[in-house]
This record gives C-alpha cells, structure tokens and sequence, in this order.
C-alpha cells in the first residue's frame, strides 16, 4: 500500500532494504496516508493475532463422558458440557465483535464461517442435553418392570430411540473432538428427530399416568416419579 502511494517499488528483503530507500520515496509527503496504513496494519495484526488464539484454544477441546448405570460411557458429563456451551457462547461474542471491526476485511470470510461453526456446535449441544435430559428420565421408565408391558407401542418406539442414543455416544467417544464431532455431523442431525420421539414417548406416559389417577384419585397427591415407581412393583403388592 505504502509503494503505491509513493510510487517506489522496494524490494523488502531484509539484507537489501535500506534507509534510503524511505528517505527516497519522500514519505512526507503522503505522511498523513502512511500513517493511516501503519495504523490499519497494527489493528489488522491484532485482530488476526487473536482470531488465530481463539481457534487455537478449541483446536484440541474435546467432550467429556461418565458412565451410565454400567452401560458404559453413553451419557455426557453435565458440569463439563455446560461449562463448554458457555465458553462457545463467550468465543462468539469475541468473533462478533471482531467482525464488527472495520479492520478484519482482510480475513472477514474466514471469521465468519468461523462464527458459523461455533454458533451451530453451541446450538447442537444445547440440543443433545436436551435430549440427554429426557432420554435418562424415560430409561429409567422403560428399563423393566410392569411399564413396558402396560405400554408395549412406546417401549418399542423407546427401545428404537435408545440404540440410536447408544451409537451417538460410542461414535462420540471414538472422536470427542467438540468441532469435529459436533460440527455437520450426520448422527447429530438424528437429534431433532429423537427429541420429538421422545416427547411423544413422555406424553403417552403422561396420559397413561392420568388414567391411572383417574381409576384411583389417591394418585394425584403423589409426583409422577413416585407414581411411576409405584406402578412398576404392581406386581408386588
């Protein structure tokens, strides 16, 4: 920029660049130019300088497991996930704002698709808690007992949900990589689909918990926790 300016070439390698070569070109003449260009750079550098630390510090950040009633490592550990979605919501506040910089048109393409790729992990791992969330809640309903054979439809529609839920996890703990796992991954986009699975598996034993209060009103002073276990030992009077 500072060449076309001044209209001199110089050639910029350090054992032939010289003094005389700035002094030549009458800098003082455009002094006002150069200096915006030496500004610009500066803040150019600093922006790049910390783009490349934020993709650094998630280059090698990876998942957390914990182990799920001896069925393996199939869940993610609560404390960690949640203290990784909120350092991709900080990493994007810090993308933003360098994209809000007049200073980053040099590489604005590269920080937004950036921006996309933390916005998008962030989103699916909210999604997978979700899911997480219900999922534990129905296992422990479905896992046995009288449930399953007073709902066989959704212990099946369940049964189907767990080993899509058994072959996300094992995959994840083979990469557990946050970007590469999480980013387009074609297992994650089943999540949408298993949450409205689930909600419909949650409501049917909604309604199956309010007919069983209805034939017996004592029910409804109890949670559906405590009901649940209760009609899963019918059996055992």
């Amino acid at each position: 920029e500072i060449m076309k300016i001044t209209e001199h070439s110089w050639r910029l390698d350090p054992d032939v660049f010289k003094l005389q070569d700035i002094v030549s070109a009458d800098m003082l003449r455009v002094k006002d130019e150069v200096q915006d260009i030496a500004s610009s750079s500066v803040r150019e550098a600093d922006i790049e300088r910390r783009y490349k630390e934020l993709v650094e510090s998630w280059k090698d950040s990876e998942l957390k497991f914990a182990e799920f009633k001896h069925r393996g490592p199939i869940i993610l550990k609560g404390d960690d996930t949640y203290t990784i979605k909120e350092g991709l919501e900080e990493a994007s506040l810090a993308v933003n704002s360098m994209l809000s910089s007049r200073y980053c048109d040099f590489m604005r393409d590269e920080i937004s698709q950036f921006l996309v790729m933390l916005i998008k992990v962030s989103e699916t791992i909210g999604m997978w808690m979700e899911v997480q969330a219900t999922w534990m809640y129905l296992e422990a309903v479905f896992a046995g007992g009288d449930i399953m054979k007073q709902l066989p439809q959704e212990a099946k529609r369940f049964a189907g949900i767990d080993k899509q839920w058994v072959k996300i996890l094992n995959k994840a703990n083979e990469n557990a990589n946050v970007l590469d796992f999480c980013y387009e991954n074609e297992l994650l986009q089943n999540l949408p689909s298993l949450k409205d699975n689930l909600d419909e598996c949650q409501r049917k034993l909604s309604a199956y918990l309010e007919q069983k209060r209805n034939l017996f009103p004592r029910f409804y002073f109890v949670s559906d926790t405590v009901l649940l276990e209760i009609l899963s030992q019918a059996s055992d009077p």
